[in-house]
């Protein structure tokens, strides 16, 4: 089989995590955060994009210098230079989205293809965002929000070629096991995902306003950017794809209100 799906713990989880580059991403149950190439100004949330002109245009999200709308791809030897893409072909709303379609010129595996947003500071803890996926057979995809300020992953909601979606969640012996938390995602249309921390203590994924995991917060506390990513498995489906729209990272409730607040002041003192 050219994957093994591994239903294992990982132990350990206060360790000093290792940054991860395009083809070292660690093992599939694994804590530590993919690492972005390249470390610029962090925004304040919240965030939202759907990847939209004249911000973003149709080729590949990590055009020089720094990616399309901020947004980062792998770099350096091995990493593609034209997947993922900014495409009118498909979309949520209203006219472009951010899709996998593969790259047959470099290798596959977790995550042979991958795209960072932007990072927030302070992080988020509600993020939403449109998700297809094209057809079962071909490429796994995955929906990873990280705390990069801290090292690690936040969650990682992982869509295979077998059409479950499987996600991680606290073992309750110190450690993660990924599980399948719904047997199918619904290949061919736009569905809505939606990660919830604002309790502060679980992290509740839902799929399509239906709640599929609920588990204790296991490594990162916040959501401060995305990762999306691809295992470049396409090819095994001629014309399958991955595609994501209207990403939306929101910060605690309390947050929100202090930026309120602040924009009053701001506006009191322009008086």
């Amino acid at each position: 089989m050219r994957r093994l799906l591994l239903l294992v713990a990982v132990v350990g989880m206060m360790a000093t995590p290792a940054m991860a580059g395009p083809w070292t991403q660690p093992d599939q149950v694994s804590i530590t955060a993919a690492s972005s190439p390249f470390s610029g100004t962090r925004l304040a949330p919240p965030y939202y994009t759907s990847f939209e002109g004249p911000v973003f245009t149709p080729g590949f999200i990590g055009q020089a210098p720094f990616g399309q709308g901020g947004w980062t791809a792998f770099t350096g030897s091995g990493a593609s230079t034209a997947d993922p893409v900014i495409t009118t072909a498909d979309y949520y709303s209203p006219d472009q989205c951010l899709a996998f379609y593969g790259d047959t010129s470099v290798g596959t595996g977790y995550w042979a293809l991958g795209a960072f947003s932007p990072d927030l500071t302070p992080g988020g803890n509600y993020m939403s965002l449109m998700v297809k996926i094209s057809d079962t057979g071909g490429a796994d995809f995955a929906v990873q929000p990280q705390a990069p300020s801290e090292g690690f992953l936040t969650t990682r909601v992982r869509f295979s070629y077998n059409d479950g979606i499987y996600i991680y969640e606290d073992d309750g012996a110190g450690g993660i096991t990924e599980v399948l938390a719904a047997a199918s995602y619904g290949p061919g249309a736009w569905h809505l995902l939606e990660i919830d921390m604002t309790d502060g203590l679980n992290i509740v994924t839902s799929w399509d306003s239906t709640v599929i995991s609920t588990t204790p917060i296991f490594a990162g506390t916040s959501i401060e950017h995305c990762f999306l990513a691809s295992d470049n498995y396409q090819d095994w489906v001629p014309g399958s794809y991955g595609a994501f729209d209207s990403l939306n990272i929101t910060p605690e409730p309390g947050t929100l209100a202090l930026l309120g607040f602040g924009a009053i002041a701001l506006i009191r003192r322009r008086r």
